[in-house]
């Protein structure tokens, strides 16, 4: 359970960093058309209007992007602390299987250290299918 969790998390986590690669590059084709649009209006009108329309077109853009970019850097933060997890999982595993080792043969530990394991593996897997933040 807590591995199929772990990994929707992941592919939640990948579709995120897709979807916003997509909006960003649909946004910037946006606002240039927008803005050669404006600036082709401009050459026939006044440009007064066109010129605030055209700076508030800026001031949106540079909002956006930088929603963008920190979105971005959350995302890539929340990889990095998956990250973070298989390692702690993995050490865990380690040491309840050197508690195995050294004769502690409870069932319950065998059992914990292999859902560990899997759990390690799926976050391990959700890591390595999008390595980029």
């Amino acid at each position: 359970m807590v591995s199929q969790l772990v990994s929707k998390v992941g592919q939640v986590v990948i579709i995120i960093v897709e979807l916003l690669k997509v909006f960003r590059l649909r946004l910037k084709e946006l606002i240039g058309l927008l803005r050669s649009k404006m600036q082709h209006y401009r050459r026939k009108h006044k440009p007064s209007k066109h010129d605030q329309i055209l700076h508030k077109l800026h001031e949106l853009e540079t909002k956006l992007m930088s929603v963008l970019d920190d979105l971005t850097a959350q995302v890539a933060a929340v990889k990095g602390t998956v990250a973070s997890a298989v390692t702690l999982l993995d050490g865990l595993a380690a040491k309840i299987d050197a508690l195995i080792a050294a004769g502690n043969s409870d069932p319950a530990l065998q059992a914990l250290s292999d859902d560990l394991k899997a759990s390690t593996q799926s976050l391990a897997d959700a890591v390595a299918r999008d390595p980029r933040p």
